[in-house]
Formats: structure tokens, sequence, C-alpha cells
């Protein structure tokens, strides 16, 4: 998760402000996702 942020963060500079938020707002409904999809697997 941090080299995903690392790399975020070198693109963030070409995005506009929506964009990011966009983005970042995807980016924490697949954390959601994952973190659910962890849980069934180990259930």
């Amino acid at each position: 998760m941090r080299k995903l942020a690392e790399q975020l963060k070198k693109i963030d500079i070409e995005l506009p402000k929506w964009t990011r938020e966009v983005l970042f707002e995807h980016l924490v409904e697949v954390c959601k996702d994952i973190k659910q999809h962890g849980e069934f697997k180990r259930a």
C-alpha cells in the first residue's frame, strides 16, 4: 500500500485537484473491497 502511495505522489503533481479526489475515493473503495475479500477467504 505504501508503494502505491509513493507512486500516486509522483503522479499527484500532474493531476488537477478533482482528479486526485476522485482517485482517492476510488482507492478507498478498492481497499474496502480487498479487505472484505480477504475476510471472506479467511471465513
